[in-house]
């Protein structure tokens, strides 16, 4: 699975409100789209063609470019996107090779993971933000496997850091030493000294050596 299998990603500040109305149970309640998701009794299967004709009926935009943006500022190294990395281990799960359900979404521990299963698996995925929002992903392979992914953006995630440092602090992405060293190499190159009265110093400094 590939990002382009997000078909579409709504905002909770869209369609919350109508989200509520036509809950059951707990979901009423609900203040974001993990908290609905989860409270709402529905296989995954169902959930999906549920939050589909929702999401088609209430949503005004699709905001996937604006979410994978802020999704991506989380990781270390963007040359994966955030959204990738999340399904690849989604299909891990299917095929029964991941066991893990509270990870970390990489090294940077900026983002929390956690994998449920309600018939089938999905991931709800805790952003470190100054942003306080949650949106949907609604996802679908080409073998027509569908399911999604609820995410909240917010400035305190240590309640769910919590819970991954009791499963062993496992990282769903980790990086090469060398992808590690290019990174901070291209980081501290980038630095430059844009104070015009330093450079004056400088330029005064060598002239002075120059004319001894």
């Amino acid at each position: 699975m590939k990002k382009r299998h997000v078909k579409t990603t709504t905002p909770w500040s869209e369609i919350g409100v109508f989200m509520k109305n036509i809950g059951a149970g707990k979901a009423k309640n609900s203040e974001n789209f993990l908290e609905y998701v989860f409270n709402m009794p529905m296989s995954v299967t169902k959930l999906y063609d549920y939050l589909s004709k929702a999401v088609a009926k209430y949503a005004k935009n699709d905001v996937s470019e604006y979410v994978f943006q802020n999704e991506d500022d989380a990781l270390f190294d963007k040359s994966c996107s955030a959204i990738d990395i999340i399904l690849r281990h989604l299909k891990e799960l299917d095929l029964g090779t991941e066991k893990v359900l509270w990870c970390y979404l990489d090294t940077d521990k900026k983002a929390v993971v956690h994998f449920i299963n309600k018939k089938g698996w999905y991931a709800e995925v805790y952003f470190l933000s100054q942003m306080e929002a949650s949106f949907i992903h609604l996802v679908e392979d080409e073998a027509g496997h569908k399911t999604f992914i609820p995410v909240l953006f917010t400035n305190n995630i240590s309640k769910q850091k919590d819970k991954v440092g009791v499963t062993g602090g496992i990282c769903l992405q980790d990086y090469l030493p060398r992808t590690k060293y290019d990174f901070l190499s291209k980081k501290h190159g980038s630095k430059k000294d844009n104070n015009p009265e330093k450079a004056t110093q400088k330029i005064r400094t060598k002239d002075n050596v120059d004319s001894l």
